[in-house]
């Protein structure tokens, strides 16, 4: 599964790895310039504010839970 999104703020980087880290999955997000970990809290810090970016989860998981937690501080574009 690929969403585009929008992270408006470093105190929001803090609270999406802090809910992305109590996932057993892996969680990737994608810059133009940068691929990063979302467990990474130093890989969340290299990512550009308030420009789209993905977030990448593996096809055979259910992201449901994950994205309805991260909606108050990630902006889903699709």
């Amino acid at each position: 599964m690929r969403k585009t999104i929008t992270i408006n703020s470093v105190s929001d980087i803090q609270k999406i790895n802090s809910i992305i880290t109590q996932y057993p999955f892996e969680v990737w997000i994608h810059s133009d310039n940068s691929i990063v970990d979302a467990k990474s809290i130093l890989g969340m810090f290299v990512l550009g504010l308030n420009e789209p970016m993905y977030m990448v989860i593996d096809d055979d998981v259910n992201p449901d839970s994950l994205i309805k937690e991260l909606s108050p501080y990630v902006n889903f574009l699709d």
